[in-house]
């Protein structure tokens, strides 16, 4: 997946698509952060929507990489990673920030446990 920030958006295609279609290609889940409410309550609200015609991406996937998104650049530990990959990229560890983020992916692509 290949991720755009176009803040407040984030728009996730398949890599495959961008590679042939560049910033034409087409995008599978469009995530909105709403900040209507940041000052007054100190919150921020989220929404994503998977494109009806996307056979690449499931609403759960969607979550998933929302929930990845989140914990890499909410996180301290997280936003370390991506610091790191961004600015310096000679400390930087591919290996393990995928072992890492394909363990998550698992852990959180799994349906919760039935009554829960």
């Amino acid at each position: 997946m290949l991720i755009q920030c176009q803040l407040p958006h984030i728009l996730v295609t398949t890599l495959e698509e961008f590679r042939s279609s560049g910033v034409n290609a087409p995008s599978h889940v469009h995530i909105t952060y709403y900040t209507d409410f940041l000052d007054d309550k100190g919150i921020v609200l989220v929404g994503a929507d998977v494109a009806n015609s996307s056979k690449d991406v499931s609403v759960t996937e969607a979550r998933t990489l929302l929930a990845l998104l989140h914990s890499y650049y909410l996180r301290p530990a997280g936003y370390a990673k991506v610091y790191a990959l961004n600015h310096e990229p000679h400390t930087f560890d591919f290996e393990e920030l995928l072992a890492e983020a394909r363990a998550a992916w698992g852990a959180l692509a799994r349906p919760p446990p039935a009554g829960g």
